[in-house]
Formats: C-alpha cells, structure tokens, sequence
C-alpha cells in the first residue's frame, strides 16, 4: 500500500511503495505548518555520488558533442578551401600518379 515519504528532505512529501520507489512527489508546506512529519519505512536517500556521476556525463556527453561539431566545420572549410584553390595530391613516386581535384 502506498505510503507518504521524504526521500528529498523535509520540503519535499513523495508517495513510494514499500520497497521505497519513488510513485509522485509535490512540496511541502515550508511555513510549518505540518509540524510533525512522519519518516516511514520506505525513507529512501539520494546520494550525491550519484547526481555527481549524472553531471559529469551530461557534460562530458556535450563536450564530445561540441568537438565533434568543430571538427566538422574545420574539415567542411578545410575542403571548401582546397577545392577553391585546385588541390594537389601526389601519390608516391614508385606509382607517379597525380589526384587534381575540380
């Protein structure tokens, strides 16, 4: 049966299971109003280790995001600009082949 709990702290009331997951939550009354709370069984405690660990791949998904994009653009620019100027390439000698792109 579903049960009021405070897995966020005091501000916040959350209806969980038994097993402590986490079904609805909404705020609380911050003007005291209900002055005793009840902490039940189902009390279940983020850790900050874990909201840490979500930051740091959030970021790091974006990061790897934005450099990809920058070396898109690098590399659109960088063949926008060979083709403009007639690039060249040289095979090796033992072949004696020329690439002229147009």
């Amino acid at each position: 049966m579903p049960a009021l709990c405070y897995p966020y702290g005091s501000s916040i009331t959350c209806v969980c299971d038994p097993r402590g997951n986490v079904y609805n939550c909404f705020p609380t009354d911050y003007k005291g109003k209900q002055g005793n709370l009840n902490y039940g069984e189902g009390k279940k405690k983020v850790s900050t280790g874990e909201d840490q660990r979500t930051e740091i791949l959030l970021a790091s998904t974006a990061l790897v995001a934005v450099i990809a994009l920058f070396l898109s653009f690098l590399i659109y620019r960088m063949e926008k600009y060979l083709v403009k100027r007639g690039f060249q390439v040289k095979a090796n000698k033992q072949t004696k082949v020329t690439f002229i792109f147009k």
